[in-house]
């Protein structure tokens, strides 16, 4: 459960440059609203929207979330699983006793490690290679909205406010990050590492929710299979 939260988490964090806190406060109802407003002629994906609970919420309103078919799955089969767990938090994401998840940059920067990835970079190092892979490679335009998605300030004499976006904006919008972590384009520097990275963390993340669910189906298994047991002696 731990290692999908970290994989999911760096996932995202890789992808969007969000802090950890917009899937800390994610819940399962903001996913249950995204597959029913999706419009399945029109959408690219799924839209979670308005994940209220997030460090910059006061500057830059409810964070916006898009995720492609397959990785809106993996929340999907992990709700699945969780849902086997019977937790009383609405939370996507649950420890003990039904709290928040909390400090999740240390298992991150294990799963990174456990991945073959060198160094142990913070989230605010991927949000800081993002906006800055952005600023090198986009128009002014384009980096703002970036800049925007990820609810980062681009400078602090230079305040720039989210405004909620529509699935298929946000579709768009997603291929522009795509496409500054696309390992198979030879930007300068790092962004191509970058890319394999995601692309690295995205199979490791469908395989930990597949482990998951597994599991779970073993454990419901073996309890049929095993017989009650008799009074004691």
């Amino acid at each position: 459960m731990r290692k999908f939260y970290a994989l999911l988490s760096l996932y995202i964090s890789c992808v969007y440059g969000h802090r950890t806190g917009v899937l800390q406060n994610m819940t399962v109802q903001e996913v249950a609203e995204a597959r029913s407003a999706r419009d399945e002629e029109l959408d690219e994906g799924f839209l979670i929207n308005k994940v209220k609970d997030h460090k910059t919420n006061r500057a830059f309103g409810s964070a916006q979330v898009f995720l492609t078919p397959e990785e809106f799955g993996w929340v999907e089969r992990w709700i699945a699983v969780r849902a086997g767990l019977q937790p009383i938090t609405d939370l996507l994401m649950f420890s003990e006793g039904n709290r928040r998840v909390k400090n999740l940059l240390l298992p991150m920067q294990k799963t990174w490690a456990h991945l073959g990835l060198p160094g142990t970079p913070t989230v605010t190092d991927i949000r800081t290679s993002i906006a800055t892979y952005a600023r090198d490679h986009l128009p002014t335009e384009q980096r703002m909205v970036v800049s925007s998605v990820m609810c980062h300030d681009v400078s602090t004499a230079e305040k720039y406010y989210a405004v909620d976006r529509s699935c298929s904006q946000l579709a768009a919008i997603r291929k522009v990050f795509d496409g500054l972590t696309d390992p198979r384009k030879s930007w300068a520097g790092k962004s191509s590492q970058k890319g394999a990275v995601v692309v690295v963390v995205a199979a490791a993340a469908a395989a930990s929710v597949e482990s998951d669910d597994q599991e779970r189906q073993g454990g419901r298994r073996r309890r049929k299979r095993t017989p009650s047991a008799g009074p004691e002696n």
